[in-house]
């Protein structure tokens, strides 16, 4: 009786000791499972923490203001306008003896400097000459020289206009004509002599002034009145042909 509750005893013992040792089992094998899944989740977690911290972190960028800009820089100024130009008058016109009036007011208006006569150019022929001389005590003053060089046929241009105080030696038909008449001044020692188409005026005369204002155009419509026909008007600026006489 002894002997057999002693062996049932130890029985009993064996398999407690193995219902504990396979509780012991589960139970380590549900912490290490308990472990590995919270390592698992906190890994997990910590993934999907990491775009919130960046996005809090974007919420705490300050942006700066802009540096303050430096002074302008400095605008050139704008360079005046340029005056407009002055105006150009035409002044006619005049036939006869009221040229040499005309002449005579431009002068009293100092604007004789200025004035241009404009007239109708009608070629005659060829003519050899000196230049226009300052003035009429000049060109005597070469008229003695030809003398001396033995040139006769001379002839001073007096009247008012570009050709005045200019010596004519001689007008000829043709222009091979001309040219032999230059080549026997020369040798006989007039460097100066010059050909060229002799022109005469034809038809009135008209005057064109440059650097004329509205006074001047008030003043030559005043002076108008002794001339029939005559009147004073803008006009473009262009260059009038010489005329010779």
């Amino acid at each position: 009786m002894g002997l057999g509750a002693s062996g049932g005893f130890e029985r009993m013992n064996s398999t407690q000791r193995g219902k504990r040792g396979v509780w012991l089992w589960i139970f380590g094998c549900l912490v290490l499972a308990n472990g590995a899944f919270f390592g698992f989740s906190r890994l997990s977690g910590e993934d999907q923490a990491r775009p919130a911290r960046r996005s809090l972190n974007a919420n705490r960028i300050v942006l700066l203001p802009a540096p303050p800009a430096g002074p302008a820089p400095a605008t050139a100024p704008t360079p005046p306008k340029a005056a407009p130009a002055v105006a150009c008058l035409q002044w006619g016109p005049f036939s006869g003896p009221d040229v040499a009036k005309a002449q005579a007011v431009l002068a009293t208006l100092r604007l004789a400097a200025n004035a241009t006569p404009l007239q109708t150019a009608r070629p005659i022929g060829y003519w050899v000459y000196l230049p226009p001389a300052a003035s009429l005590a000049a060109a005597q003053g070469e008229v003695a020289t030809l003398q001396a060089k033995g040139i006769t046929q001379y002839e001073v241009l007096r009247p008012a206009g570009p050709w005045q105080y200019a010596v004519s030696l001689g007008v000829l038909s043709t222009q091979d004509r001309a040219r032999r008449l230059l080549r026997q001044v020369r040798a006989q020692g007039v460097a100066t002599a010059k050909m060229g188409q002799r022109v005469v005026p034809s038809g009135p005369t008209r005057f064109l002034i440059a650097g004329a204002g509205a006074v001047q155009l008030a003043a030559l419509k005043q002076a108008s009145r002794p001339f029939s026909g005559a009147v004073a008007l803008p006009a473009p600026c262009a260059t009038a042909p010489s005329v010779g006489k």
